[in-house]
């Protein structure tokens, strides 16, 4: 069963640069610094995790997702990663 929290955010969007592995969240001020050729889009926080990068700290820290929710998309991940 999925919370409310992860109904609220699961269309956020978030987007990383390759070269350094940081995900911001759809709106963050600094995705216009990533270059094109190193922009990549996830669907999810868990698919951005997943491939190594980390959530902004502008983004951890000042929007209502924070590190409650990158915790609990790492748990999910982590369960799924089990079965």
């Amino acid at each position: 069963m999925k919370s409310a929290f992860y109904e609220k955010v699961k269309n956020v969007k978030y987007y990383a640069s390759k070269k350094y592995k940081i995900a911001c969240k759809e709106g963050c001020y600094h995705i216009k610094n990533i270059k094109p050729k190193n922009l990549v889009v996830y669907e999810s926080i868990k698919d951005a995790i997943s491939d190594g990068c980390r959530l902004c700290k502008d983004c951890n820290k000042s929007n209502e997702l924070g590190k409650y929710f990158v915790n609990e998309m790492i748990k999910q991940y982590e369960k799924s990663q089990l079965n």
